[in-house]
């Protein structure tokens, strides 16, 4: 049943790249759609399964083989799947897909900007709904389960934000006013020759990565190129779960920004194509999101004995740019957090 499910999940996977990327658009834009109906029925099916295998007089011997932190993360699964919250989930998925659609317009987002609005208002209602209807007092509650927290919650995360407001966020502002922040334009021609640089970089790091980026190579497992209908400025890496493998998504103009992008992207896919290699269990094939990013920054400052392939004689302003954006991205990514958690404190709060 297993390699069905990650089977059912591969073809899904490969319907949203192409949505994702622009290609046949409506097509996979229906198809996409399809998905958010019936993967909340699916799901309920897979935790029936799931739930069964955690209350078996077997539990204990399948911790023993395979480790605590599945059984933690079935049962966190449990606590996150109901039949009674189907059509809401559905509803969103559906919310969701709009968004992106919304963002792949290459209009001024001033011209729907009251579209965007009305998506994130429905979406907090109905996340709220489902958290309530699961018996969380708050999506909140819920979202750090999503996030497979098990060993933290909000009062640490608290603590953090404002660990990093008092002395992180004012060592930025110092070094906002004595630097320019602007990454410097690559030296390449064209996605093509930034592709080059990238499989060079990979070959050389380990014959791990080596062994990876050859075969990402070999079965054309990226779309940097843009095109009408793709998301616009989206640097993802999607995992195609029966093959084991990634697929990365960007679209590159030019900028050393965007080089960075798909450095950290490339890293992502690096992790998931190790992992699946290593592990039986599909679910250690991909790690909680908050250590996801782990693997791709780190992949980030391995590209840097290899900038001269990217960006030549900008090498020592690409790499101050790149720390600053490091540096900075924790009062960014805390003030994110602080505004999610106010949104869905007081779900009743509107624009003005």
């Amino acid at each position: 049943m297993m390699e069905d499910m990650q089977y059912l999940e591969y073809i899904e996977e490969i319907a949203y790249i192409r949505y994702l990327c622009g290609v046949s658009y409506d097509f996979y834009e229906e198809e996409v759609r399809i998905q958010n109906v019936e993967d909340p029925q699916i799901a309920a099916i897979q935790n029936e399964c799931d739930t069964l295998l955690i209350n078996s007089p077997y539990a204990k011997e399948f911790e023993l083989e395979f480790g605590y932190m599945i059984v933690n993360q079935l049962r966190n699964n449990s606590m996150l799947l109901s039949a009674n919250t189907i059509s809401l989930r559905a509803e969103e998925s559906r919310l969701r897909t709009e968004y992106i659609s919304l963002l792949s317009n290459r209009q001024s987002k001033d011209t729907f900007s009251d579209q965007l609005y009305d998506i994130l208002d429905n979406l907090i209602k109905v996340r709220t709904e489902i958290a309530n209807t699961l018996g969380y007092k708050s999506y909140i509650e819920m979202a750090y389960k999503l996030q497979g927290r098990f060993d933290y919650g909000e009062n640490e995360i608290a603590a953090f934000r404002t660990q990093i407001k008092k002395l992180i966020s004012p060592a930025c502002n110092e070094l906002r006013k004595s630097i320019t922040v602007q990454y410097p334009d690559t030296n390449v021609r064209d996605a093509d020759e930034l592709l080059t640089v990238i499989k060079d970089m990979f070959t050389d790091i380990s014959a791990e990565s080596r062994d990876y980026i050859n075969y990402i190579f070999e079965h054309e497992l990226f779309d940097v190129a843009d095109r009408p209908f793709k998301r616009n400025n989206n640097f993802s890496c999607c995992m195609l779960p029966y093959k084991k493998v990634p697929f990365i998504i960007g679209s590159y103009h030019g900028n050393g920004l965007e080089a960075n992008y798909l450095i950290h992207e490339f890293g992502h896919g690096y992790a998931f194509y190790t992992a699946a290699r290593s592990h039986k269990l599909y679910e250690y094939h991909r790690a909680s999101p908050s250590v996801n990013e782990i693997h791709s920054k780190t992949m980030e400052h391995f590209a840097y004995p290899y900038l001269d392939g990217f960006v030549g004689n900008q090498k020592n302003n690409y790499v101050r740019n790149h720390l600053f954006h490091s540096f900075d991205n924790l009062p960014y990514r805390c003030a994110i957090d602080d505004f999610e958690h106010a949104l869905y404190d007081d779900i009743k709060l509107t624009r003005i």
